[in-house]
């Protein structure tokens, strides 16, 4: 039976429990998203922080990077690209398991009919299931990483630099 407490509550109109449970609610959805959809975040706005889909820590990059060429080079370091693919110009690059990528900025052109090089490196990254290079076909495809758009379009300006004959530097004084 109500006691007559609890009939007062009841008929006053007290709306504090259940603005306490709306708040609880809100708190547990909050942490739900979160939970659910933890990819990228900024911490304090100085560092950015990417999860990497093998269950590794978490890869630093920093977002002060001057150019898409450096910052495309910090990615494939931190994203673990090196443990597959080789590229002379990096010493931590040396992989083995699918191309190499050392003149990748000359050879992406002629892969694919109607991609120019940035469309190719662009597909292969984001899309890696669509076609094989020459010799790699039939192998299990790259795996595809969870990237922001940025930074693939950083990844792409890295790779474009990886030539036979690097591209020519201007004149110093």
């Amino acid at each position: 039976m109500i006691d007559e407490e609890q009939r007062h509550d009841r008929a006053s109109g007290s709306s504090w429990p259940v603005i306490a449970s709306g708040l609880v609610f809100l708190g547990l959805l909050v942490a739900t998203v979160i939970a659910w959809f933890p990819g990228e975040a900024t911490v304090s706005g100085r560092i950015h922080v990417s999860e990497t889909d093998s269950g590794r820590a978490p890869a630093l990059v920093s977002p002060t990077t001057t150019t898409p060429v450096e910052l495309g080079r910090q990615l494939f370091l931190t994203k673990g690209c090196g443990g597959c693919h080789r590229v002379a110009a990096l010493a931590e690059a040396t992989g083995q398991i699918g191309p190499p990528l050392s003149t990748i900025g000359d050879d992406a052109g002629t892969r694919r009919a109607g991609r120019d090089a940035a469309g190719y490196i662009r597909e292969s990254i984001s899309e890696p299931e669509v076609f094989w290079a020459p010799g790699y076909e039939g192998r299990d495809p790259m795996p595809k990483l969870p990237l922001a758009e940025t930074e693939i379009d950083a990844l792409v300006a890295f790779l474009l630099t990886n030539r036979r004959i690097p591209a020519p530097t201007a004149a110093r004084s």
